[in-house]
């Protein structure tokens, strides 16, 4: 077993210069110059030296003595960028908590840098994750190759592995989004931001409601989010599922100021808005278009900077679930009723930018959806099969693929600019809807899932 698995070296490095002579790059825009028959047969191939290599391997007792069984630790500094695999306009700044594992282990090669706030100031972050080593050995097998590897291509490893267990990957809230985004996203590379702790990181000012102080608090980081980020790494999209409202600041407040008083609801107001600058850097830098998760039972008295209009380059996401929404590919329908939303969404609408539909309905394994429902794939990135849990966290990162391939299919020359995003948003939301007036004209409710609306059916991975 561990001859085989370290003759792996010499055998990539054949399949290697197959790939020189008949690849592609992982810039290349025009889906027609690449069908992706090289590198799919190369996967293949190694994912049936994979499953030989693991015949008969068990490391679900305790009892499991192989080598391939033990555990091994990974930092992120321990691996590297792989420049190749990425367009140069596709870097997506990525914000959630609880994708270490992905970003560690399983798309290392495409994630340029991590950092987190624990206190309120930026600093680079350097997760350690633990998994046995014929995990570590098959996921790097993969994410080392060239070119983009399709999680569908790696389902009959990753069942293998679902059977010799060991342990499972830890996951946290943004694995979903993560997943969503790198499968779908074949050139895109990424940076990890782990949800900055700002209000929390100052319980002194927090607590004696001094809201000027937290806000030049806020600003202070957004500048460092701005240069050591943004300016550093030329980001050019930003995908967030998460926000703030008055209730998450209620909470932070028990959390942090026990014993005192809650803040009424114009405190908790100014509490919130004293984040404003750290989203006007996220939401209105130019040329950097993003994506957010919208907030349930919106309002302007309870969600100050989720309801606020003028973050012009960021669209707002919510959901719906029908397994047929009968609506064509770009969700025109004039005066006809759209699907209904949930009453949540429902009850956010004037605040909601797009609301997609994730093509199943119910809840778990056994839900039922259609023939093109939104996909994610596991922690491994070896799984590619349908969701089955509704939540606004794992649609938004939907719409950044879509809004990608909308992108490189109608304005694959034009330069990201303000302008550019503003088209963008025209054309995943065009006029032409009239039954709910709130709406004001604009076709909100759309489907892309069901028509393949993202770069990953754009460039042909699909076929």
């Amino acid at each position: 077993m561990v001859n085989q698995l370290g003759s792996i070296g010499i055998f990539l490095a054949c399949l290697f210069i197959i790939s020189a002579c008949g690849g592609s790059s992982g810039g290349d825009n025009d889906p027609g110059n690449d069908d992706h028959q090289v590198i799919k047969a190369q996967t293949q191939v190694l994912v049936e030296q994979s499953l030989q290599e693991l015949a008969g391997l068990d490391c679900s007792t305790e009892q499991a003595t192989s080598p391939q069984c033990e555990k091994v630790k990974l930092r992120f500094s321990d691996g590297e960028y792989q420049a190749q695999k990425s367009a140069d306009d596709q870097t997506v700044l990525f914000i959630d908590n609880g994708a270490e594992f992905i970003a560690n282990i399983t798309r290392r090669s495409r994630v340029k840098a991590m950092f987190h706030a624990p206190a309120g100031q930026l600093l680079p972050y350097d997760p350690e994750i633990e998994l046995p080593r014929y995990q570590l050995t098959m996921l790097q097998r993969f994410d080392q190759l060239t070119e983009f590897v399709h999680a569908g291509w790696l389902e009959p490893v990753a069942t293998r592995m679902r059977v010799i267990g060991g342990d499972e990957a830890i996951v946290g809230h943004g694995m979903i989004p993560f997943s969503i985004l790198s499968a779908h996203l074949p050139q895109a590379s990424f940076v990890y931001l782990s949800i900055p702790k700002i209000l929390d990181s100052r319980p002194d000012l927090l607590c004696a409601l001094d809201f000027n102080a937290l806000r030049d608090h806020s600003a202070q980081l957004a500048e460092q989010v701005k240069s050591d980020i943004i300016e550093a790494y030329g980001i050019d999209y930003i995908s967030w599922s998460g926000g703030d409202s008055t209730s998450v600041i209620s909470n932070q407040w028990d959390q942090q100021c026990s014993g005192q008083p809650q803040p009424s609801l114009a405190e908790l107001r100014e509490l919130e808005n004293s984040l404003r600058p750290y989203y006007d850097v996220l939401f209105n830098s130019p040329g950097i278009l993003a994506v957010q998760s919208a907030g349930v039972n919106v309002s302007e008295d309870t969600h100050v900077l989720d309801s606020d209009a003028s973050f012009s380059n960021r669209i707002r996401v919510g959901y719906y679930q029908t397994l047929d929404s009968n609506l064509p590919i770009d969700g025109v329908i004039g005066a006809e009723q759209p699907p209904a939303l949930p009453n949540g969404m429902q009850n956010s609408r004037p605040y909601i930018d797009v609301f997609i539909n994730f093509g199943f309905t119910g809840i778990g394994h056994d839900a039922p959806y259609n023939a093109s429902p939104v996909m994610q794939t596991d922690a491994w990135g070896m799984s590619y099969f349908p969701m089955n849990h509704a939540t606004t966290s794992w649609i938004a990162p939907v719409a950044l693929p879509w809004a990608i391939m909308i992108k490189n299919t109608d304005f694959p020359d034009h330069v990201m600019d303000d302008g550019m995003i503003a088209q963008i948003k025209a054309r995943i939301t065009p006029a032409g809807c009239d039954y709910h007036v709130e709406d004001n004209g604009d076709c909100k409710v759309q489907d892309p899932a069901w028509y393949k609306q993202h770069e990953l059916a754009r460039l042909k991975y699909l076929q």
